[in-house]
């Protein structure tokens, strides 16, 4: 079973999950000296905002990197908020469905 709420869990120190509430999907980051590295952006605006508020909310002033790991909605969905500001890294096929 998933998660009532989504939320933010530090999996040891540098490296989190951004984990979906009941089946939504999950995401990560990854803290470099440029700040965190971030792992797919969740499936949908709110829930990205909420991912990325509580990374700043740990000390991230910006995001080096968003790596999509695929096209899927669930992973991608919510990419704007990060895409606005980050450069994104993710395969070619995926960024022409981004």
């Amino acid at each position: 079973m998933g998660t009532e709420t989504a939320r933010l869990v530090t999996l040891v120190p540098g490296v989190h999950a951004f984990v979906g509430a009941g089946g939504d999907s999950n995401a990560g980051a990854i803290e470099t000296p440029d700040g965190p590295l971030v792992i797919d952006a969740q499936q949908t605006v709110p829930l990205a905002r909420q991912f990325r508020s509580e990374l700043e909310a740990l000390g991230a002033g910006s995001f080096p990197w968003l790596v999509l790991t695929h096209y899927h909605l669930d992973h991608t969905g919510g990419g704007i908020v990060f895409a606005e500001d980050t450069p994104v890294l993710a395969h070619e096929i995926t960024l022409a469905k981004f």
